[in-house]
């Protein structure tokens, strides 16, 4: 019998982190980077602990609508704000909201490339945090050494500081000073550091917790190809009429439809 614990919303963020950075190992690490620059621009503007945990949260996923190799590229480049950023901002989106844990986490990601608007009070202040340490870690050179690049890399941050919300690049602009929070950030443990300092709520993973999820994860899967896009759901939904007809148990018939969701993960 499936015994049902409480598993930390970290990890099914994780999950999802690994599984998107997977595609190519030259974008491997780019979302934990920003996450981790994220968190400490957030705690250097003192944000509340939930609203700082929201933002590390969406800043693990921020380009989880951008599904394929090309797009996942071309968002890397500090200049590029048009139709195919806002395109993988509103599918990110699309992808998590009905994830009921990752609702608010969902609509950060919607607006994580929003160049910022004083006039605009429908813009979360979480989304331009992440806006900011997505740019930042852009700019980085992991190949070369990390602190010796941190001038040129606020003159560029300065350049374009009209795109950014102003508390953010100033608390960005005291990080400067902290030469361990770039050494960190670009570490391999910088995941693990966040861990230590921040405690994430927790969720039971029950079956109609855990069904919701493999949706996610089948729909991430599936849409990275027109030839695959339903095939999962196809799969989850003829496996459940199958194991119904041979007389399953209730909760083995939803087993199995989880394990039809994530049979081509």
């Amino acid at each position: 019998m499936l015994i049902e614990k409480q598993i930390s919303i970290y990890d099914f963020i994780s999950a999802i982190s690994e599984i998107i950075d997977l595609i190519c190992p030259m974008l491997n690490r780019h979302h934990k980077k920003v996450s981790y620059i994220a968190y400490n621009i957030a705690l250097e503007m003192n944000l509340p602990n939930a609203e700082i945990q929201d933002i590390v949260l969406a800043a693990m996923l921020h380009d989880i609508g951008a599904l394929t190799l090309e797009e996942r590229i071309k968002n890397l480049t500090f200049e590029l704000y048009g139709n195919e950023t806002k395109r993988h901002s509103l599918l990110g989106y699309k992808l998590l909201k009905d994830f009921k844990p990752l609702a608010r986490v969902a609509e950060l990601i919607k607006y994580h490339h929003a160049v910022y608007n004083e006039s605009d009070s429908s813009i979360p202040l979480g989304s331009y945090v992440i806006h900011l340490a997505d740019m930042v870690s852009v700019l980085f050179d992991d190949s070369r050494e990390i602190l010796a690049q941190i001038p040129s890399v606020a003159k560029k941050i300065y350049w374009q500081r009209n795109l950014f919300y102003p508390e953010a690049a100033i608390a960005f602009v005291r990080l400067l000073k902290l030469e361990y929070v770039w050494i960190e950030a670009f570490s391999h443990s910088s995941d693990c550091l966040m861990l230590r300092r921040i405690q994430f709520p927790k969720e039971i993973a029950d079956l109609d917790m855990l069904r919701s999820f493999s949706k996610v994860i089948a729909h991430i899967v599936g849409f990275r190809s027109r030839f695959t896009a339903t095939h999962s759901s196809g799969v989850a939904a003829v496996a459940l009429e199958i194991t119904a007809m041979l007389d399953f148990s209730e909760r083995e018939c939803r087993q199995i439809e989880i394990a039809g969701f994530l049979h081509d993960l």
